[in-house]
């Protein structure tokens, strides 16, 4: 695998000539290439097949690995397959790293559906393990002290082992994190789909698969049921016909 497709880097000198030459180039290395789009529904995905390769892994992969991992595994893809192919051609341009790819989708990234309501489940996770703690304290609190009335009385007291606020507090959180994850499945789906049609549409515009093929394809798609539902996907023939 080699870039041999062409990157677009914004080139600090084109803007000069802007109304905007008093603002500063974009010092983020994956903001200065226009082809470095998310894979989402809402976006028009790049014509670059190296780079929605790359960054494809986070769709794939966000929420079921490490971020850090996802990140990283970027970075050294692009690094790897584009970035050494352009410095071999003697077009400068700069490496990714961990903390540069990681900056991009956590703070560039901003209204990504998907990636806003999986920062609300993780939230709530973090909120649940939170109350999973005051809950074992509590408990180990409350055995605690039963244990050593019954040592010193020799009588076991009547004791709450489990604070009501603290059920309430878990039960209030479990029923707000339920629906979003209904919902980000839901987005999920979506993005793939559209993601996936994107890829077999290309694979059609460059001769590297037949209609008949890619009907077949997308007639075996839309036999599995989705989150966005079958009415939303197009058939073969809004497409190849």
């Amino acid at each position: 695998m080699h870039a041999n497709c062409a990157i677009t880097h914004m080139d600090p000198e084109d803007h000069a000539t802007d109304s905007d030459a008093d603002l500063p180039p974009p010092d983020c290395p994956l903001c200065s290439i226009d082809e470095v789009l998310p894979e989402t529904a809402s976006t028009v995905a790049s014509d670059n097949a190296y780079m929605r390769r790359i960054l494809s892994q986070e769709l794939v992969h966000y929420g079921m690995i490490p971020d850090t991992v996802i990140y990283s595994n970027i970075a050294r893809s692009y690094n790897k397959h584009i970035y050494k192919q352009l410095r071999r051609s003697g077009i400068a341009c700069e490496r990714w790293t961990l903390p540069k790819v990681r900056e991009h989708f956590e703070k560039h990234v901003g209204l990504l559906p998907r990636r806003v309501i999986g920062k609300q489940i993780k939230l709530c996770q973090r909120m649940l393990g939170s109350l999973e703690k005051e809950l074992n304290s509590q408990f180990a609190a409350a055995l605690g002290g039963m244990q050593e009335a019954d040592a010193v009385a020799g009588v076991t007291p009547n004791v709450e082992f489990v604070d009501a606020k603290t059920i309430k507090k878990i039960c209030d959180v479990q029923a707000k994190l339920l629906p979003m994850l209904d919902k980000y499945r839901q987005f999920q789906k979506e993005d793939q789909v559209n993601a996936g049609l994107s890829t077999l549409w290309r694979s059609v515009q460059l001769g590297e698969t037949d209609t008949q093929e890619a009907s077949k394809l997308l007639a075996s798609a839309a036999a599995l049921q989705t989150a966005a539902g079958a009415g939303d996907r197009p058939t073969a023939s809004e497409l190849f016909g």
